[in-house]
């Protein structure tokens, strides 16, 4: 019997109670685009944990799933969020893989939430920033990408004080000893945080681009709300251009920027600077090194280990704890997971990597929906990252 998980109705959830099996309960739904994403107890550790379901019904996705997977289990580090297991839901009758199960560490909250909720004195903002362009240096430094650094994907311990990066669904490995260019796909970062380069030569970019959306990020803890809020890829470009030099563009020749100096208001001088847009009172140095990580050129920008170096940190900084990954991924390491042409030979390797776990049969899954429509409302809420007062940080 092949069941189809992609309902979040109060039944799938029980559905998730049962494949899951006794380990994790308590499952509620936190949210999620491209996955979805529960809460849950885990009863072996007595710990909270976050559940992310990938599907696996395309080759697309089998690969993305693979791909993420290899990605979390080679990265270690502080600022980066920990997987602890992978489950492999296989039908029990047809023994086909339906979808995978990560589990990973729960956090209280993500930086979105916090800034929906309040805005951020100096001092966790630089704390916030520091943590992120740390966990970004592991991350390029094992010849990864993250391709979606944004402030939902930028979870938060809020008793720690910790900053995690978490989602690693859009991230590539790229081995610095061999060409990527025109094998990239498009990237799938949030607008408002995707590099110049990454709309203009969407399959031609390189690390730089996660500096600039960390810097997007940190623009937005200073400001209270995004810094290049863009509908449109040619409006988003407008909005950077009159925000940062575009003169000398290693783009000029393209389409897009074509399109975008035909614009009658389009001057290579920007008409609202970041010194305009970002009056940081007492902390000059945030606006410099923002400024430094906001070039239009890749090259131009800071690679994260320069950030740190940089002096808005360096109450902070401390080169001893800013690792690098000391077994970085080469392409002989992963390319052959992606060789593989059939779906089916993607799920082979995919559950090579996970836990099998099976399809409950039918007579408890009729014993779950009768359950489900006597409970139907308590099962339908869904618990979402929250926000955090004021008074959380001060516990800080």
């Amino acid at each position: 019997m092949a069941l189809n998980f992609e309902s979040h109705s109060p039944y799938s959830l029980s559905l998730q109670r049962i494949i899951l099996g006794g380990r994790y309960t308590d499952l509620r739904r936190l949210g999620g685009t491209n996955s979805v994403v529960f809460s849950a107890l885990d009863t072996c550790s007595k710990h909270k944990v976050t559940v992310k379901r990938l599907s696996t019904h395309s080759h697309v996705q089998c690969r993305a799933a693979l791909r993420e997977i290899r990605i979390l289990r080679h990265l270690e580090h502080d600022n980066i969020v920990d997987m602890y297991d992978v489950l492999g839901l296989v039908d029990r009758e047809s023994g086909e893989l339906l979808s995978v199960y990560i589990v990973e560490e729960y956090c209280d909250t993500d930086l979105q939430g916090v800034l929906l909720s309040q805005s951020l004195d100096d001092e966790h903002v630089k704390l916030f920033s520091y943590q992120l362009l740390k966990g970004i240096k592991y991350i390029h430094s094992s010849n990864v990408i993250h391709r979606d650094i944004k402030p939902s994907n930028l979870l938060i311990n809020l008793h720690k004080g910790e900053l995690k990066i978490c989602d690693f669904g859009s991230s590539r490995m790229l081995d610095p000893n061999y060409d990527h260019s025109g094998y990239l796909t498009h990237g799938k970062s949030t607008l408002w945080y995707r590099a110049p380069e990454c709309i203009i030569t969407p399959k031609q970019y390189n690390k730089r681009c996660d500096i600039w959306s960390a810097a997007c990020v940190l623009a937005q803890t200073l400001l209270g709300k995004a810094l290049y809020p863009g509908k449109t890829e040619v409006e988003q470009l407008q909005l950077i251009s009159e925000c940062i030099c575009t003169s000398n563009s290693v783009f000029s020749h393209e389409t897009i920027m074509i399109e975008l100096t035909r614009d009658p208001s389009y001057s290579e001088k920007p008409s609202h600077p970041l010194s305009d847009r970002l009056p940081v009172s007492g902390e000059e140095s945030a606006l410099d090194l923002l400024e430094r990580m906001l070039k239009f050129n890749p090259g131009d920008r800071l690679s994260a280990e320069q950030a740190l170096s940089h002096p808005y940190f360096d109450v902070y900084s401390y080169p001893q704890d800013e690792p690098s990954h000391q077994h970085p991924f080469q392409i002989e390491s992963y390319v052959v997971d992606f060789t593989s042409e059939g779906t089916e030979d993607l799920k082979e390797l995919l559950l090579e990597h996970a836990t099998p776990i099976f399809s409950a049969d039918d007579d408890a899954l009729l014993k779950m929906k009768e359950d489900d429509e006597i409970e139907e409302g308590d099962d339908e809420e869904e618990d979402s990252w929250p926000g955090c007062s004021k008074s959380d940080f001060e516990k800080l």
